[in-house]
């Protein structure tokens, strides 16, 4: 185990990262929310190599400094997934289910000083198709299941679940706000 800072691009919020590679799953995610989220909030374009994160245990974070910077969106009103990023200067950090009975947080490894210690990538999601006219493909689906049940029944056995950094008093530390539809049309172009 090895305790990784990370940061936003200003440096105004700062935590530490309890990172366990045999617990956690460094992922690449390519689905339209991920990089929709990037462009989002930082107006960066994750490109073709899309959005690299480490899928861990929400105890695992620990929020050292600015705290009161973090915001909540959801990219779109219904959604049930919550991205969080840093309100002063737009870093995309983090995203977590609506649903905190669910034990699981993906923190974008941008946000990490040295990601090396996250060992290898073990999974790539939403991968463009192989040929024209083919369907998205995934790669290591079956390990990242399986990891994130182990993780989250652990967490939850453990009642450490409820250590999250984005939750203050049992409450997230702020209220998800929905891109409007402007802002979904600039996202997702």
């Amino acid at each position: 185990m090895a305790d990784l800072p990370f940061s936003c691009r200003c440096g105004a919020v700062a935590g530490t990262f309890a990172s366990a590679p045999q617990r956690d799953t460094r992922v690449i995610c390519h689905c339209a929310d991920c990089r929709g989220f990037v462009r989002a909030t930082s107006g960066r374009d994750p490109g073709a190599d899309g959005v690299g994160i480490v899928q861990t245990a929400p105890e695992s974070l620990r929020i050292d400094r600015g705290a009161e910077h973090l915001r909540a969106l959801k990219m779109s009103p219904k959604s049930g997934f919550i991205r969080w990023y840093a309100g002063c200067c737009g870093t995309p950090l983090a995203g977590m289910p609506r649903r905190q009975a669910v034990p699981f947080v993906g923190l974008l490894t941008d946000t990490i000083a040295d990601p090396a210690p996250l060992g290898r990538v073990l999974a790539r999601g939403f991968l463009p198709p192989k040929e024209p006219g083919g369907r998205q493909r995934h790669e290591g689906l079956g390990t990242m299941a399986m990891r994130m049940v182990r993780r989250g029944a652990a967490s939850r056995f453990s009642g450490r679940w409820r250590e999250n950094p984005f939750l203050e008093g049992g409450q997230l530390r702020s209220a998800p706000r929905p891109l409007t539809p402007e802002e979904r049309a600039a996202a997702y172009s």
